[in-house]
């Protein structure tokens, strides 16, 4: 019992942190107004020598697009002094393989959410159950360790991926498609493809420091949770002389 309690109270932090992160891309980053927002920095409208308002319809009608809302990417549109589909068939058949994506991030963010839900409710029974203050310090003392591991991980995880991106961003992007899709449609040309100036190397970077931003937070709580559960009895004591 007591290995089950120290692998769910793994289990637990880290599905938190996995909805969390799935949360992040599936309701923030790809949403209209955080990508129109980054498109007003990034000058896109100008890029493609559109409206803003255009643009504004050309992103809502993609976000719908890879979250199931809507059933098709073409859309007509004023761009580069022409009215004429947006989106080329490559743009489109990427724009495919990217809706599953998220479809799985969704699901992903689902199945996290229940797994985190379930290993609370089940510390919380195990507290109820036992009423023995010694009992219910050691089941804090199997919380707060298990938040400390799950955090050492995620710190682990985000340094390799830090220190890929130091090294050699493109590499670790082309790495990345190259894992997630079985095509070449990722690979789009500026001249051909309007895809890529709603998807350029800026927005995944901002996405990044985003994401990077809230996990900080995120760590941060998680630590000071640790600290307040951790038993006072174990915690190292002064000597007072």
């Amino acid at each position: 019992m007591t290995f089950i309690k120290r692998l769910i109270s793994i289990v637990l932090p880290l599905a938190m942190f996995v909805s969390a992160f799935c949360a992040l891309i599936y309701f923030v980053v790809f949403s209209s107004g955080y990508l129109m927002n980054r498109y007003d920095a990034y000058g896109t409208a100008s890029q493609l020598s559109m409206k803003g308002s255009d643009l504004e319809v050309v992103t809502d009608r993609l976000v719908g697009f890879v979250k199931g809302r809507e059933e098709s990417i073409e859309i007509k549109t004023n761009v580069r002094g022409e009215y004429s589909d947006f989106f080329n068939k490559k743009d489109v058949s990427h724009m495919n393989d990217v809706a599953g994506i998220i479809a799985s991030i969704r699901s992903v963010m689902i199945v996290s959410a229940v797994l985190a839900a379930a290993s609370l409710c089940f510390f919380i029974l195990a507290a109820r159950k036992n009423k023995g203050s010694e009992e219910k310090e050691k089941i804090k003392k199997v919380i707060a360790t298990g938040i400390i591991i799950s955090d050492a991980i995620i710190v682990f995880v985000c340094i390799v991926v830090v220190l890929f991106a130091t090294i050699d961003l493109n590499a670790l992007v082309v790495f990345c498609h190259k894992l997630i899709f079985d095509n070449s449609d990722w690979l789009l040309d500026p001249r051909y493809d309007n895809l890529i100036f709603l998807c350029p190397e800026e927005l995944f970077v901002d996405a990044g420091k985003l994401c990077g931003a809230v996990f900080a937070g995120m760590m941060a709580v998680s630590v000071v949770v640790s600290v307040i559960l951790f038993p006072r009895s174990s915690r190292p004591r002064k000597s007072h002389r």
